[in-house]
């Protein structure tokens, strides 16, 4: 299936998304905050928060992180 340009921003637009807490970061990510569906990559300076970010997304969707909290 061939999908033009217009397609694929619909379809990339159209996914759900989780906030992050940080309206600056929603934003800056676009759709109100990181996609369902699709690889978010997180960089940054030692100590300003990736892995913070990360452990609140877990926390926040317990259905979710149940199965990685078990693990630990």
């Amino acid at each position: 299936m061939i999908i033009n340009a217009a397609g694929l921003w619909q379809k990339e637009t159209s996914l759900p998304t989780i906030a992050t807490f940080s309206r600056s970061l929603d934003n800056v990510l676009g759709n109100n905050g990181i996609q369902l569906g699709s690889i978010t990559e997180v960089l940054g300076l030692s100590g300003t928060g990736k892995t913070q970010l990360c452990c609140v997304r877990l926390y926040k969707f317990p259905n979710h992180s149940e199965a990685w909290r078990q693990k630990l």
